[in-house]
């Protein structure tokens, strides 16, 4: 099975333009024959190639504020969040071409305006059209993200970065990307 990772540039009232496709490479994808070890550093790779993607539009960019989103699909009726399913699910608000962003990568400076500016790498989870209430999440998830956090907090910005992970290592096993 090949997997293309296309990255492409959108500016507003322009259309979107494919900048680069990366073929993701055989030692990138998740194998069940593999051992634990040996899938976690595959996914090492993966995110370092999503990570290099980014570094390439900062570069390019003439601005700092340049941002690199990854948009996955979640087609499941478990949890965005946590892959459960509960009896009481909330449905978060899934508008066209609108899902739930989530940073990811390294975690920011505590001076830098990340939250507000999207500057940096952002996973941005969307449901499926067969899924059109909305994006699913479980009760102890919902109250963990409605919670009153401070974003410009590390550990705000470490625990959003770790939850990215996840979502990405789940969908990434299942060959989601």
């Amino acid at each position: 099975m090949h997997f293309v990772l296309r990255h492409t540039v959108s500016q507003y009232q322009q259309p979107e333009s494919l900048v680069s496709e990366t073929r993701v490479k055989k030692k990138q994808q998740y194998s069940p024959r593999r051992s634990r070890t040996g899938n976690d550093s595959s996914f090492a790779r993966f995110l370092a190639t999503i990570e290099a993607l980014y570094r390439a539009t900062k570069h390019d960019e003439a601005e700092h504020l340049s941002h690199l989103i990854v948009y996955l699909n979640h087609d499941t009726p478990t949890c965005f969040m946590c892959d459960k399913l509960t009896a009481d699910m909330h449905q978060l608000r899934n508008r066209k071409g609108s899902g739930e962003y989530l940073r990811f990568g390294h975690s920011p400076l505590p001076n830098e305006v990340v939250w507000f500016e999207m500057t940096g790498t952002h996973l941005n989870v969307d449901t499926s059209s067969a899924l059109d209430k909305g994006i699913p999440i479980c009760s102890t998830c919902y109250a963990q993200r409605n919670m009153p956090c401070d974003y410009y907090a590390p550990e705000v910005c470490l625990a959003e970065c770790t939850a990215a992970q996840t979502i990405m290592r789940r969908h990434w096993e299942k060959g989601g990307f």
